[in-house]
């Protein structure tokens, strides 16, 4: 997911933010498509929840659309940062959607991790982008997700799950292509279009794969190793380096985030480790 970040950001040095998101959906609706006819697989397509997948397909046409925004304006690491803000959001939902008491420690963490992204967000004006607010706005869409993953995992199949939100957020994000500048990509952008949908989907397969093997509280807590990875891209590549506010500011989401997936119930870690891909 880091090379997938990454990449991403590359290519927003070259074409705005709605043109990538749609061919990114689009190479997605072609992997996951594929995937399905080879592995011939069509009967785990079978739904009769169609209008929840348009709902979860709405949502992550508008993650996508805010994360790629946010990789072009602002530090790789500060986007994953407020990204893994979500399991709060689960946790400050859970008692209404999973029937799930929030206990006095899991509250003391989610308020440390939500003083982390307010310190990531502060309204410095040398520091504070739009961006930022966007990407708290998706960490927020990302925990809807992950409930709304929860609640149809119960009826569908994970590759329904994945499928049905790859053609409606293809045409989502083409409505916003349509209206903005296309410019058309060289063959080696074709190529590196091809690699960043390609990181991301067989990022979020191993990460399900891994969810299937592995501790719900164990998978959750290793995926806060994608800031590692992200923060050596971005200094790699592009002399990225948190300021010392901002570097605890994360440590405190990482923190608050590895307490509560480590110390919530079962049915709530379940929920925290269903990511959506971008």
């Amino acid at each position: 997911m880091a090379f997938a970040d990454a990449l991403t950001k590359w290519l927003s040095a070259s074409y705005g933010t709605p043109q990538i998101a749609f061919i990114r959906c689009t190479f997605g609706v072609l992997y996951v498509a594929a995937f399905v006819i080879l592995s011939g697989r069509l009967h785990d397509l079978r739904t009769r929840r169609l209008h929840w997948h348009m709902l979860r397909a709405l949502l992550v046409a508008a993650v996508i659309l805010g994360v790629f925004y946010a990789l072009a304006k602002i530090p790789m690491i500060e986007v994953e940062a407020i990204g893994h803000a979500a399991p709060f959001f689960v946790a400050l939902l859970a008692p209404a959607w999973l029937k799930e008491q929030v206990t006095g420690h899991n509250w003391l963490a989610i308020g440390i991790g939500f003083l982390g992204v307010l310190i990531i967000l502060r309204p410095d004006p040398g520091h504070f982008h739009i961006a930022h607010f966007i990407m708290f706005a998706c960490a927020l869409a990302y925990a809807l997700l992950i409930l709304l993953a929860r609640k149809l995992s119960e009826t569908e199949t994970t590759l329904a799950l994945t499928f049905y939100i790859f053609p409606p957020s293809a045409l989502i994000t083409g409505v916003f292509a349509w209206y903005s500048d296309w410019i058309s990509p060289t063959v080696l952008h074709w190529g590196v279009f091809a690699a960043q949908s390609f990181f991301a989907t067989i990022a979020t397969l191993l990460f399900i794969a891994g969810v299937r093997r592995v501790d719900a509280t164990l998978t959750a807590t290793l995926d806060y190793t994608t800031l590692i990875w992200v923060a050596l891209l971005g200094f790699a590549f592009w002399g990225e380096t948190p300021d010392p506010i901002t570097f605890f500011g994360i440590v405190l989401i990482v923190c608050g985030g590895v307490y509560i997936v480590r110390h919530s119930t079962r049915k709530m870690d379940e929920s925290i480790v269903q990511q959506v891909e971008h």
